[in-house]
């Protein structure tokens, strides 16, 4: 089994995805990105949560293909 430098793993691309999916959101707050009220009522609860649904399975199935095709573990450090 041969290691893959990270940055290029599927695996870890679909966890950073489906993790910055739902972390993202409530982090924007914590650092000051402010949110206008304007921009909520436009796109809507139905929009962001659809935003969050579609992050989430994107990540979800790059993580699963990326398991699927794995021929060894990853690293951190490029070969």
């Amino acid at each position: 089994m041969e290691p893959t430098f990270f940055l290029k793993s599927k695996r870890f691309w679909g966890m950073f995805i489906a993790a910055a999916t739902a972390i993202l959101p409530a982090v924007g707050t914590l650092v000051g990105w402010d949110i206008k009220p304007g921009l909520v009522i436009d796109l809507g609860a139905a929009g962001s949560n659809a935003l969050e649904a579609v992050g989430g399975f994107v990540g979800l199935a790059l993580m699963l293909i990326g398991s699927m095709k794995a021929k060894g573990p990853m690293v951190l450090k490029p070969e």
